[in-house]
Order: C-alpha cells, then structure tokens, then sequence
C-alpha cells in the first residue's frame, strides 16, 4: 500500500487574485486615512477664525525688528553634593533646558555660563529632604525659577527639568 492511499492530500485552491486583492484595498484605505488625518491633525493645521474668535498673535519683534524666537537653551548635567541636617551626604544629578526667546541663535550662548552658576546657587538652597519626597521636583523648580528669570530677563520662557536622579 502507498503513502498516498492512506493519507490523501486536499486539492490546492485557486483564487491567487483575492489574496493581493484584500492587502492591495487595505493599503489604500490606511493611505487615505493618513493623508485625511495629515490635513486635519498635522503641524500645519491652523484654525480657522470666525467672528467670535481672536485673531491669532503676531510674532514678537525686537528693537531691531527682528522676530524673537523661542531657543532651548541645554544645559550639561550638574551633579550636586547636597550635606542633609542630618549629617547624610546626597548628591544630585539634574539635567536642564531652559526656554529663551531670542532673535537668533547665537544670542543665547553667551547666557549659559551665568545661567548654570545660577542654578548651582538655587540648587543649594533647597533641602535634601524636601528633594526626596514627592515635592523634591516641584521645590527644585521653585528655586531655581527666580535664579533663571534672574538672569535672562524678558528673555526667559520655562525651566525644563529633563533629568533628575537622586543618588
């Protein structure tokens, strides 16, 4: 007796045409949701303004009449030694950005140094203690805020914490 007496083999069905058919229309339909989707949610989407709505802001200008752009300004990482009331060293890892609205993109180096001396300066305000509980971050920024804004002026947008580990 042959093998193929005992085990008969099925048929192999024809239809190679539907199965391009279904993934070919599935393509199509994921492309025209994408583009509708970019049209609508994309980085260029503006709102349209009815009468009820506020016209959108003009750039801010310079004296020179340049427009002022938003810059962000990294800062290297800082680690900090921090010496607690009671007698326990802690030392602190941060990373910052900090948002500067600037004219062109070499305005904002000449900052840096001064603002990291700052943030130095406000860091060791704060507590060790406070900087372990669930309010080290949030008392973090409220230091060095002032320090920032010190320094920049005007020109001073927000403080990103991008990096904070406390060893």
């Amino acid at each position: 007796m042959k093998d193929d007496d005992l085990f008969p083999q099925a048929e192999k069905k024809k239809g190679g045409l539907s199965r391009f058919l279904v993934p070919a229309a599935a393509a199509v339909v994921i492309g025209i949701g994408a583009a509708v989707g970019m049209r609508f949610l994309g980085p260029d989407a503006v709102p349209s303004a009815s009468a009820g709505e506020a016209p959108a802001k003009k750039p801010k200008t310079s004296k020179k009449g340049k427009a002022a752009k938003e810059q962000l300004l990294k800062l290297e990482p800082f680690v900090i030694s921090l010496n607690a009331s009671n007698g326990r060293t802690r030392a602190v890892r941060m990373r910052f950005a900090v948002a500067v609205e600037v004219t062109d993109a070499t305005a904002a180096e000449p900052m840096r140094l001064p603002l990291r001396n700052a943030i130095l300066e406000g860091a060791y305000t704060v507590d060790p203690a406070t900087l372990s509980g669930g309010e080290g971050l949030s008392a973090l920024k409220e230091a060095l805020v002032p320090a920032a804004k010190d320094i920049l002026g005007g020109q001073f947008q927000t403080l990103l914490v991008t990096d904070f580990v406390l060893i």
